[in-house]
């Protein structure tokens, strides 16, 4: 009886809410460190083989090269690519044991490297050209998940919108550069899971605080500080447009909540899955790796006398690198957009109050701004790929204005004209 007693009172205990969120962290945690080490205990004959292969075919390549159109925002991070590929030549294997390896990553051990979990299983069977082009399919596919999910949850104007703003962030150089795969899987997978999920009516806050834990912590595991932020900003952006669909009672208390609630716990488990990191090998490897991770932390946010910060250069660099490759003909478009925009708002709008519903989304345009302003060096240093995290700016606005449009007038004053002209 004591024992049932007992196992009731810890079951009881475990349904409390704040006790399932040190629960989860610390079980996701686990599971990052049990995956690695399960990577690293793969045999490394056939990797090595593999890894070669895939080097010597990159081997011409330039490490940052410009692959279609001109400017920045083209460009693959190769040097990143042939240094994932080279932590399969495990260094120290005999100094160091399975875990040893999976913690140390070649000295590399800020981050988890937790990609390594899928690139090694691949590497037994197939060449970096070959993971690639699987990759593609991937990519594509969860791309098209995402546009046929918003037209359905949401609506064809937002599905169009979000296809745009990847599309401007060089979604297609995604399969081409697994440094750049990993967070737009990531974000796409979280806006799936996010439109499947989503009940209407259900008051889900603490589901959602969950899933947006596990979404940071996902993303720092498989991440090497690329443009991460937007596995926050984009699913959260599509969490709003849900709830104001759904919840029209609980406008803007229901968002704000959703906001503040859902940026903690991402932020939360992206940095306590990075610091975790920082512990696990320093214990393991006994080596200061905390120390090691916060110079690298001061380098990245202020720079050094070689790389010295500019943020004026930084925000430069970032916006036209995003919204610049068409010049100034880029500006005329959207001022037609924009326009296009107003005079339907001015026509068929949505009742005042809704207007207050929109200051969430005005608040997440400002988190790509914030992200650079705390990791400048890495965002002037990083043009190239760090421009993505603006794509969070044109995709919060837009969907702004697309939900403060009356869509359904605007449908039934066009079917009324069409049946006044038939009449005619």
């Amino acid at each position: 009886m004591n024992t049932v007693k007992r196992n009731r009172n810890i079951l009881y205990w475990m349904r409390k809410p704040w006790l399932k969120f040190p629960l989860i962290t610390i079980g996701v945690i686990l599971v990052f460190f049990i995956t690695m080490t399960v990577a690293y205990s793969l045999p490394n004959e056939r990797i090595e083989i593999n890894t070669q292969s895939s080097l010597e075919s990159i081997e011409s390549a330039s490490d940052w090269p410009n692959v279609f159109y001109s400017g920045e925002g083209a460009i693959l991070d190769l040097y990143t690519d042939r240094v994932m590929l080279n932590m399969n030549f495990v260094q120290n294997q005999d100094n160091y044991n399975v875990v040893q390896q999976a913690m140390d990553n070649n000295s590399y051990a800020q981050y988890w490297h937790g990609y390594q979990i899928f690139l090694r299983p691949l590497l037994e069977i197939f060449t970096y050209s070959q993971i690639k082009y699987l990759l593609m399919f991937v990519i594509f596919i969860l791309f098209a998940l995402c546009i046929i999910l918003l037209k359905e949850k949401l609506n064809v104007g937002i599905a169009l919108l979000f296809a745009a703003v990847t599309i401007a962030g060089y979604i297609i150089l995604a399969p081409m550069c697994l440094q750049y795969s990993s967070v737009f899987i990531i974000m796409m997978g979280a806006i799936i899971a996010i439109c499947k999920l989503y009940r209407p009516g259900e008051k889900a806050i603490l589901k959602w605080a969950y899933t947006f834990l596990i979404i940071g912590m996902v993303t720092n595991f498989l991440d090497l500080l690329t443009f991460p932020i937007i596995t926050l900003g984009m699913p959260l952006i599509v969490l709003f447009l849900l709830n104001l669909k759904y919840n029209s009672n609980y406008m803007l208390k229901r968002n704000i909540i959703a906001l503040f609630v859902n940026s903690c716990t991402w932020f939360i488990g992206y940095a306590f899955t990075w610091i975790a990191k920082w512990i696990l090998a320093s214990i393991i490897l006994h080596r200061n790796v905390i120390q090691e991770a916060i110079l690298r932390i001061f380098f990245r946010t202020g720079g050094n006398e070689q790389y010295p910060v500019d943020r004026s250069i930084m925000f430069h660099d970032n916006f036209n690198t995003y919204f610049g490759t068409l010049g100034n003909k880029f500006w005329i478009i959207l001022a037609i957009i924009l326009i296009t925009f107003l005079i339907l708002y001015i026509f068929f709008k949505k009742p005042v109050k809704t207007l207050t519903a929109t200051i969430p989304f005005l608040v997440v345009m400002v988190y790509p701004v914030i992200w650079m302003l705390v990791l400048s060096n890495h965002s002037q240093v990083h043009v190239f790929f760090v421009y993505r995290i603006l794509m969070i700016l044109p995709f919060a606005f837009f969907s702004a204005v697309i939900y403060l449009i009356d869509w359904i007038k605007l449908k039934e004053k066009i079917n009324k004209r069409k049946v006044t002209k038939s009449i005619l």
